[in-house]
């Protein structure tokens, strides 16, 4: 499934205007916000997993 992008940094980094902006050159800027996407996805995977474990009654 792909990922939903809610802020505008994170467009910034996955999408192809990567190199345009020089505010990503900076170190640890992108690694930052890719922290935040991956703390996220694993989030509304854990959040989707306890919602099918409730729902089928284990």
């Amino acid at each position: 499934m792909k990922q939903k992008l809610n802020t505008g940094g994170e467009h910034d980094v996955v999408g192809r205007g990567r190199r345009f902006y020089t505010y990503l050159q900076r170190p640890g800027v992108t690694s930052k916000i890719k922290r935040g996407l991956r703390a996220r996805a694993r989030r509304d995977g854990k959040r989707q997993t306890d919602e099918r474990v409730w729902a089928e009654g284990l």
